[in-house]
């Protein structure tokens, strides 16, 4: 008897681990959360939403990271063409500040020459009165001549005049 005693206290043993088993795993259910077909089926589509909004953001992000990296080159473009032309308005300004320079000069020059030409254009009106004056005083010299009687060349005279046709 007491072999179907032990063996008694082993059926039971095993059902009562069974049942034990069966309410830890329903426990263990009720506590990871058991969950319908259809709410399974929303969180999964959720999930490849999710996924699907990923990839979009990271190739949205590398072409932000490409247009980036287009605006970089183009500032640094724009930087050198700007240190290029801040160059050239600084040659143009000097430039600009020796033709003034020299604007002034040939203002300058220009006064004095007219100055000048006033000065030169004063002497040869004077001059030409001169002149006009001298071909009155040998006109007058000539009739005066031409009016006097004829002397006879004295030797002084005729010295004087051999030596010039000389």
């Amino acid at each position: 008897m007491r072999r179907s005693r032990i063996r008694s206290r082993g059926l039971a043993s095993d059902l009562a681990a069974a049942l034990r088993v069966a309410i830890a795993l329903g426990l263990l259910g009720g506590a990871f959360g058991c969950v319908s077909q259809t709410e399974y089926e929303n969180v999964t589509q959720e999930r490849d939403l999710l996924r699907q909004e990923r990839d979009r953001l990271a190739a949205g992000q590398a072409n932000l990271d490409a247009e980036r990296a287009k605006l970089v080159d183009q500032l640094e473009d724009m930087r050198t063409e700007r240190d290029a032309l801040k160059k050239k308005v600084d040659q143009l300004t000097r430039k600009s500040n020796d033709l003034e320079t020299r604007a002034a000069g040939l203002d300058q020059c220009s006064a004095e020459n007219e100055k000048l030409k006033a000065t030169y254009e004063g002497l040869v009106q004077d001059l030409e009165g001169q002149v006009a004056a001298q071909t009155i005083e040998i006109d007058r010299a000539r009739e005066a001549c031409k009016a006097a009687p004829k002397k006879k060349a004295s030797a002084k005279h005729s010295s004087a005049a051999r030596a010039s046709e000389q």
